[in-house]
């Protein structure tokens, strides 16, 4: 997905050590303001966006997008060698993972069943 915003503006570098600072919890106040002091983040603002700084909403929608999709690889790269490492200390059973037919609490019975008990309410105000 390509992003338009003012963080997603700014040079590689720089994005990759703001994703590291939110990966520790830093306040988006504190990073804001570390951001707007930057020459190179001016630079960026001045020409792109009438020199209007970052602010807390820019950082917080940087968070929902840019750092999520920087995140997830990470997060599963992590997950994966967790499951890995304790391999042998869980034992799971062929199947358990799978989901039989008419095991899922909201279809108590057979799928014809799950399936009537919603055409019930075809129609109905």
């Amino acid at each position: 997905m390509i992003r338009h915003g003012k963080v997603a503006r700014l040079p590689a570098a720089l994005r990759e050590e703001l994703n590291r600072r939110l990966e520790d919890g830093n306040s988006h106040r504190d990073r804001v303001a570390w951001l707007n002091t930057l020459p190179a983040v001016q630079a960026v603002l001045a020409e792109r966006f009438g020199g209007r700084p970052i602010s807390e909403q820019n950082m917080s929608a940087w968070c929902h997008g840019g750092y999520a999709e920087w995140e997830a690889p990470r997060l599963l790269a992590q997950h994966l060698a967790y499951r890995a490492a304790n391999q042998g200390s869980h034992q799971v059973t062929k199947g358990s993972s799978q989901v039989t037919k008419g095991s899922h609490p909201v279809n108590q019975g057979s799928p014809q069943a799950a399936k009537g008990s919603h055409q019930g309410n075809q129609g109905s105000p």
